[in-house]
């Protein structure tokens, strides 16, 4: 029995020695890749709550975007309205000065044609008393001719 007893306890301090060599060597890094694993599994237990989380945050962020671009485009549109507003304007009034140069000028020109019808007219009434005195009067008397003569001459 004391072979059996020496071989026991050689197993034994086999037993301690490969247990010690496995804490020392080996249970550190299984250790840690245990601890790490156990992280990996709570980070995707927990994968869905940030996901979650983030499409939130992006949702939010959409809804700001939206608004900010919303008060932009109503900024431009009231920016383009009154630049519209103001051109419109400036056509307007260009409008009104070129009508009243228009205005003006059929003025001038009526009143230019006015004369020259009152001109006209004169002319045109001596010619007219003209044309009856020849008619009436006998056109080979001398006397006449020089009269009629004298009015053609007389303005």
């Amino acid at each position: 029995m004391s072979v059996m007893l020496i071989n026991a306890w050689i197993q034994l301090l086999n037993l301690v020695i490969f247990f010690a060599v496995f804490y020392y060597f080996l249970s550190a890094p299984i250790v840690k890749a245990v601890e790490k694993r156990k992280k990996i599994l709570e980070q995707f237990k927990n994968a869905d709550e940030i996901l979650q989380k983030k499409l939130k945050e992006a949702e939010e962020q959409k809804k700001r975007l939206i608004e900010e671009w919303n008060k932009h485009k109503n900024k431009l549109i009231q920016q383009a309205k009154e630049e519209a507003e103001q051109i419109k304007s400036s056509i307007i009034e260009q409008a009104e000065r070129e009508k009243q140069s228009i205005i003006e000028k059929a003025k001038i020109e009526i009143q230019v044609e006015k004369e020259e019808l009152e001109k006209n007219r004169e002319k045109a009434v001596k010619q007219s008393v003209i044309a009856i005195y020849q008619k009436l009067i006998w056109e080979e008397d001398e006397f006449v001719r020089k009269y009629i003569e004298n009015i053609k001459n007389y303005k």
